[in-house]
């Protein structure tokens, strides 16, 4: 008995002998195969022709290696560059990430979020009635506010290079939003930018177009406001009220009701925060009707899709998979009076461009800038069938971009600028009045989405060029 007991643990210790050598087998192997992969990956971050200097989805250049001194070296600053650097440029980053997004997406997160870009909060919109004295004296001490922001002086070259920070995306399914927070503040300074505007330049005619996002169209305002946003809707109502009450010879020009009544139409895009030229021209009705002319039919102009466009949302939208499995589509209308076009590089120096551009070999997010070259300092379309003096100009933010070909049909000469980089123009050092009289330019038209409308330092940049 004792035998066939001292068998059967001697093949049990054989077994479970066994057994441990094959794990130590096996736990050996994958240790080698994590260094072996580790090795590699530390292989392939050190090549430096494999490094990306540019990220095509995210549209910017990408961390440089840091340049060495003795005294970033001492404060740290020259290692955690190259910290930066070696996590921002690995190669092979975009393909990296969007796999991780890909992963990430298999865990069912459901159909909606919303990514929180800032810390933002909504101020109460005024409503029509009689006001209280402690109302009216709130709505005199943000006037006074709004007006001391307007006016402040701003260093040269330091505010205009601010980047603009995402704001609070909600997405839906394959579609995304940007929150809208009303600023009473930003709401008085836009109504005295557009006052101050009019009354600098009273020999032309003003028109405001304050254009709404996706969100005070398409987006349901009860919803918007559940998740901390303002009704939209409400807003621009408001506002067009406090720039005719400031300034009656300013034509505000009101789109939001006719985008509403072609809601369900594609006039906005689902990755992307701009509008689409459709959209555009549905706010280009409005502004015909405001200035009493006949707005060209979009059957009188060639149409061309491009297919591919992955925009903004996605990016600041978390890259959900639903977007990039479902990107937009763009159609741009083509005038046919002409399609060229002549900017000013960000050098300064002239280039020839078309007004539509073929962007169909563009990298996905890129694809917007089929509408007039994308964002310049200044840019001009000569229309070769007028020839009577009449002139345009467009400040405006990257929303006039498809904007900005519908007006060729009226005008001799169409002046585009971009008020976040007309300072860069040294010729002019920023002051707009000068470029309109030197141009002969009769109408203005200012041109804003609601996002940017609010932000205070968009105001300060278009107040800055009035300042002279």
């Amino acid at each position: 008995m004792n035998k066939d007991n001292k068998k059967i643990n001697e093949e049990e210790r054989e077994y479970l002998n066994r057994v441990m050598r094959r794990k130590r087998k096996s736990n050996y192997f994958s240790a080698k195969l994590f260094f072996a992969t580790l090795a590699v990956v530390f292989v392939i971050g050190l090549l430096i022709p494999l490094r990306p200097e540019k990220s095509d989805e995210e549209k910017r250049t990408l961390t440089k290696f840091p340049k060495f001194t003795i005294e970033s070296f001492m404060n740290g600053e020259y290692l955690n560059g190259i910290s930066t650097w070696y996590a921002d440029t690995f190669p092979f980053r975009d393909t990296l990430i969007g796999m991780n997004a890909g992963i990430k997406s298999l865990y069912g997160t459901g159909d909606t979020k919303i990514v929180k870009n800032s810390v933002q909060t909504a101020d109460e919109i005024p409503v029509n009635g009689e006001n209280t004295a402690e109302q009216e004296k709130m709505e005199e001490e943000v006037k006074a506010e709004a007006q001391k922001k307007l006016e402040e002086k701003l260093p040269d070259g330091t505010i205009y290079d601010v980047p603009q920070k995402a704001g609070n995306v909600y997405v839906v399914g394959d579609r995304g939003f940007n929150l809208y927070y009303y600023s009473a503040t930003s709401a008085e300074m836009y109504a005295a930018l557009l006052d101050k505007i009019q009354r600098t330049i009273p020999n032309c005619t003003v028109y405001d177009l304050l254009v709404p996002t996706a969100s005070g169209v398409i987006l349901d305002q009860k919803v918007a406001q559940g998740l901390g946003a303002s009704n939209e809707q409400d807003a621009l109502r408001h506002i067009a009220g406090l720039i005719k009450e400031k300034n009656p010879n300013v034509k505000v020009v009101e789109s939001l009701d006719n985008l509403l009544k072609h809601n369900a139409e594609y006039i906005y895009f689902r990755t992307d925060h701009h509008w689409t030229q459709t959209g555009a021209y549905y706010a280009y009705e409005e502004f015909a009707k405001m200035k009493g002319i006949e707005p060209v039919k979009l059957s009188d102009m060639d149409k061309v899709d491009y297919d591919g466009f992955i925009g903004s949302f996605y990016f600041s939208g978390g890259k959900p998979q639903s977007m990039k499995q479902n990107p937009d589509l763009i159609q741009a209308y083509k005038s046919k009076d002409t399609n060229e076009i002549n900017y000013l590089d960000k050098n300064q120096q002239p280039v020839k461009w078309q007004v539509i551009s073929d962007v169909t070999t563009w990298m996905a997010g890129a694809k917007y800038s089929t509408f007039i070259g994308g964002d310049n300092m200044v840019s001009v379309i000569d229309n070769p069938n007028i020839s009577d003096g009449n002139n345009v100009l467009l400040i405006k933010e990257s929303y006039g971009n498809s904007f900005a070909p519908f007006l060729i049909h009226h005008y001799d000469k169409v002046f585009i600028v971009d008020y976040r980089y007309f300072y860069k123009y040294s010729k002019y050092n920023n002051n707009i009045i000068q470029y309109i009289a030197d141009n002969g330019i009769k109408d203005v038209i200012v041109l804003n989405n609601a996002e940017a409308a609010g932000s205070e330092n968009n105001i300060k940049q278009m107040n800055a060029m009035f300042s002279h």
